[in-house]
Parts: C-alpha cells; sequence; structure tokens
C-alpha cells in the first residue's frame, strides 16, 4: 500500500511478466499503425 496526501492509502499495481508480455505485443502491433498519424516535428 501506498500512502495518499489525504491519509488514505492505495495499492501499488505492478505488472506481471505476462502483463508486460502482452504490453509489448500490442505495442509492437499497433505503434506502426498509429505513429504515421503524427507529425514528425512534435
Amino acid at each position: 500500500m501506498i500512502p495518499k496526501a489525504d491519509g488514505s492509502q492505495r495499492e501499488l499495481g505492478i505488472p506481471t511478466v505476462t502483463d508486460r508480455l502482452i504490453q509489448q505485443a500490442l505495442l509492437q502491433v499497433l505503434q506502426p499503425l498509429i505513429d504515421p498519424t503524427f507529425s514528425d516535428h512534435s
């Protein structure tokens, strides 16, 4: 648990190896589709 400014606490979310693997797989698929949308100068 991580303390918040108001005194309450929240859980610390640490992704599992499987979650990170899925995130990276999605990034590799989606990034080439989305990148051309953005300016090279931003």
